[in-house]
């Protein structure tokens, strides 16, 4: 038993560095990039017309489906409903997040940003998506429109952010393995 717990603690300890060795890096790009956001000339002129964006192109979608909606600015509104996209609704912090782990992820340069674009897109794509299927909620279903905003989506969003790092680690391993040698 006493060489169990200690093979069982000795492991502990090594986890809890491969933790801090990981998620550390990953932490402090998440607090720079947070950092960046809030400053104000940013957020007006990258963020918020990357918000406006996404509502643009959403609106289209819907729009292509029959809705005929209009949008002004990141609000999209319809004959009975209308749903705005605000900033923790943009699926920046999914990206911001996604963007600090393949960042510190250990990996040629090129793996990473290919890894980041890559994502960024998925990310957008099912915001848009999200979007769209909120405001089609909201207008048809209002009674569930919170809990699609609040805990459907939002754990959709980030959870692909997070499998997508999850699938890629590994291939990105296997590739710089390959040319390695």
């Amino acid at each position: 038993p006493h060489n169990r717990v200690c093979r069982l603690y000795n492991w502990a300890v090594w986890a809890n560095g491969v933790l801090v060795l990981v998620l550390g890096p990953v932490y402090v790009l998440l607090l720079l990039f947070e950092s960046v956001m809030r400053e104000r000339p940013f957020w007006e002129r990258l963020i918020h017309t990357y918000t406006q964006s996404s509502a643009d192109v959403s609106a289209g979608l819907l729009n292509v489906g029959g809705e005929h909606v209009t949008r002004s600015g990141t609000l999209i509104t319809g004959r009975t409903f209308g749903v705005e996209v605000k900033n923790g609704c943009n699926g920046v912090e999914a990206l911001f997040f996604l963007a600090a782990a393949m960042i510190a992820f250990e990996a040629p340069v090129r793996w990473r940003l290919a890894g980041v674009i890559v994502g960024s897109l998925v990310i957008e794509v099912l915001n848009i998506v999200r979007v769209a299927s909120l405001y089609l909620i909201g207008a048809m279903r209002p009674d569930l429109f919170e809990t699609f905003h609040l805990a459907i989506w939002q754990t959709v969003i980030l959870g692909a952010a997070v499998f997508m790092f999850v699938y890629w680690t590994p291939r990105v391993q296997r590739l710089d393995a390959a040319n390695a040698r």
